[in-house]
């Protein structure tokens, strides 16, 4: 006689949904909370039902990045995967131990693989918790870009932006210049967050996912210079041409400037690189590398904030590497191209503050730009004390667990 198998109900898919409920809950209440003490304060007065209906209309757009950054995350998953295997990133994912095609619901970022109990769903085999972790990290990544960004209408940037007139959405105006500006800076952190997860499992990073995360931005200065934070130098021509050409000016000598900070602190942060970046050995590799990740972050940020950002990469490298220690050598954590995008993601959110808390030295720019960068040598070598990178072999890469690409 066949014995049934009872279903077991799915508690941990259960509680991810009322997670989730719970946090839309509680993001809608707060921003109306903020819309009416923002509204309380001025000649309309208090006033709760346009506070729930602004809280509405801001959680509805938190939710749409939170979504679309869990795709985003879930194909930077497969790029991470395919890319340095000289793959193609298209297609339509499937399981490598069966090869059977994932199913559109089964590709459901974060969700999928909790309701699966992290399976595949046809031979049950494991799925690496890489993935959901990936989405789930990526989904907020974009959600804080666009509390600090683009809810808050630049109020985070340079000063020489518009600040946020407070209220969410309903106190900013939603402008092209916004919005090229946010998907270029979100384009620019997936790129990178792709380069940390190819880190992370020790391979080489192509210099080409470089050019491509920097793409998008060059195209839409180009379209629309305005979204340009930081000119290279202060007088500019005002002509189409010049402010062009201004454009690509800033670009490069950001990009100079972090090629050159790279260049300074890669011999403290890893240990026995080629000063020419053309060895094949594991430390010049990802010297290599992390010069190029700088490269992107400076072309976004201007010459100007290269250094600054420097020193919230190293702190954030080590105080992230200490903190996972105990996985620290096996993922390959200890390199600053892992810790890239975080760094340039706090620097960004607090920009407009760090700009002040700059303008309070009285030296020229110049001197303040060579003495921050000679006082970053002590803070690498802390670095390379306590968390500096294990020499490894070139593309070395653990393969007692297989990968699941899941897009």
């Amino acid at each position: 006689m066949l014995r049934i198998r009872k279903h077991r109900p799915n508690w941990p898919y259960r509680l991810a949904w009322l997670v989730i409920a719970v946090a839309v809950v509680l993001y809608v209440a707060v921003q109306a909370v903020i819309v009416n003490q923002t509204y309380s304060h001025r000649s309309i007065g208090s006033d709760w039902p346009l506070a729930i209906v602004a809280g509405l209309l801001d959680g509805t757009i938190a939710i749409w990045f939170v979504v679309v950054g869990a795709c985003i995350g879930s194909f930077l998953n497969v790029v991470a995967y395919r890319l340095p295997l000289g793959r193609y990133i298209g297609g339509h994912s499937g399981c490598p131990y069966c090869q059977t095609p994932i199913d559109s619901l089964d590709n459901v970022p974060v969700l999928a693989w909790i309701q699966l109990r992290g399976r595949c769903r046809s031979c049950r085999l494991p799925i690496s918790i890489q993935y959901p972790l990936v989405e789930f990290s990526v989904a907020m990544i974009f959600l804080s870009v666009y509390v600090s960004e683009f809810a808050s209408g630049g109020a985070n940037l340079p000063s020489n932006q518009l600040p946020s007139r407070g209220g969410g959405l309903l106190g900013i105006s939603v402008t092209p210049d916004i919005v090229l500006r946010i998907v270029a800076y979100l384009f620019i952190l997936s790129g990178l967050v792709a380069a940390a997860l190819i880190a992370v499992k020790r391979q080489s990073v192509p210099l080409k996912l470089y050019f491509w995360t920097l793409l998008p931005l060059a195209v839409a200065s180009m379209v629309q210079p305005k979204i340009t934070l930081v000119p290279w130098r202060e007088t500019l021509a005002s002509g189409p041409v010049e402010t062009r050409l201004n454009v690509i000016a800033t670009m490069l000598c950001g990009a100079v400037a972090g090629i050159a900070l790279s260049r300074l602190i890669a011999p403290l942060v890893y240990r026995g690189m080629d000063p020419r970046l053309l060895a094949g050995d594991a430390a010049t590799r990802n010297a290599r590398q992390f010069t190029g990740a700088m490269a992107v972050a400076g072309a976004t940020l201007g010459w100007q904030f290269v250094v600054p950002l420097g020193w919230t990469i190293v702190v954030v490298g080590l105080v992230g590497s200490l903190a996972f220690r105990q996985f620290r050598d096996a993922a390959g954590l200890s390199d600053l191209t892992v810790w890239l995008w975080l760094g340039l993601l706090i620097f960004r959110a607090n920009w407009n503050a760090l700009t002040h808390l700059g303008s309070l030295v009285a030296w020229p720019p110049v001197v303040v730009q060579i003495s921050a960068a000679l006082a970053l040598a002590p803070l690498c070598i802390a670095f390379n004390r306590f968390a500096a990178p294990v020499a490894t072999s070139a593309g070395e890469c653990d393969s007692s667990e297989a990968e699941v690409e899941v897009t």
